[in-house]
């Protein structure tokens, strides 16, 4: 493939490219639920997030980065968390995957969020070891 670029052109459509990746991972009714556990739209959502967070410092000062580093630690009280818990009783191979497969999972789930050792551990035990 030659290699493209793709240039977000202004603070609001990078403000727009991060709800539309939020809406696509955690979105209460998905019309594709591949999507909150796809690595690569993670990784896309964590690029994406990333510049957003380093504009609003640049815009706002160092209490951006602080505002959104709160709002990427992830925990039972979140709906992202009651979503990310839905999509992964559904995963057909859970049963079959080892404990270091299914924590890789959760990982890439819930990202661009940060989850604990301790609350992912949780999460899997919640959806069955």
């Amino acid at each position: 493939m030659d290699s493209k670029s793709f240039v977000v052109l202004d603070y609001y459509e990078l403000i727009a490219l991060q709800r539309v990746f939020r809406e696509a991972k955690f979105c209460l009714k998905a019309s594709d639920e591949d999507i909150s556990a796809s690595p690569i739209v993670a990784k896309l959502f964590e690029r994406a997030l990333d510049v957003l967070i380093d504009v609003e410092v640049g815009r706002k000062g160092p209490a951006a980065a602080e505002d959104w580093s709160k709002w990427k630690k992830i925990d039972p009280s979140r709906e992202e968390w009651m979503v990310a818990h839905e999509r992964a009783t559904k995963e057909r191979d859970w049963q079959l995957w080892s404990y270091s497969d299914k924590l890789e999972y959760v990982r890439v789930l819930f990202s661009p969020f940060e989850i604990s050792e301790q609350l992912a551990e949780e999460f899997i035990i919640s959806i069955g070891l």
